[in-house]
């Protein structure tokens, strides 16, 4: 869990004061049934960076863990930072409606507060590991 709590620690150390200023802004992405899904965690991250990047959206960094619950079902966390959007009044683009890539449900949202929080507890709730998956992972930016 030292490593894990390093990455967030990391990733919210160099872009909440950012957000709080509102210069950045974070998205919560929730990609359900892993093992069930068609991509991979580093293939889909790699999409959802592509897609934002061509909707001109430069994103700057990104933390992921993945969650076991109870019941054994797996999905992955996933919080982006890029530069700041404005989507004041509009829905969110169709590119970035993922079930069709992700090939199971997925939910997309604005950050509304303080991401290290939300991410914690995801980090330290889990406390089932899935063989041959990893359990969290960091932008290279980052690094």
């Amino acid at each position: 869990n030292h490593r894990k709590n390093k990455a967030i620690s990391k990733f919210c150390g160099q872009y909440m004061p950012l957000y709080k200023k509102r210069e950045i802004s974070c998205f919560f992405i929730t990609l359900t049934q892993a093992n069930c899904s068609k991509l991979t965690i580093k293939d889909m991250t790699n999409t959802i960076v592509k897609y934002m990047n061509r909707l001109g959206w430069n994103v700057r960094g990104f933390v992921w863990v993945l969650e076991v619950s109870e019941e054994l079902h797996m999905h992955y966390h996933l919080a982006i930072a890029t530069d700041r959007v404005n989507l004041k009044g509009k829905k969110l683009p169709k590119l970035l409606q993922l079930e069709r890539i992700w090939g199971r449900r997925t939910e997309i949202d604005f950050v509304k507060k303080n991401i290290e929080g939300y991410m914690r507890k995801y980090f330290m709730k889990n406390s089932y590991v899935a063989e041959g998956f990893r359990s969290y992972g960091i932008s290279r930016k980052l690094k």
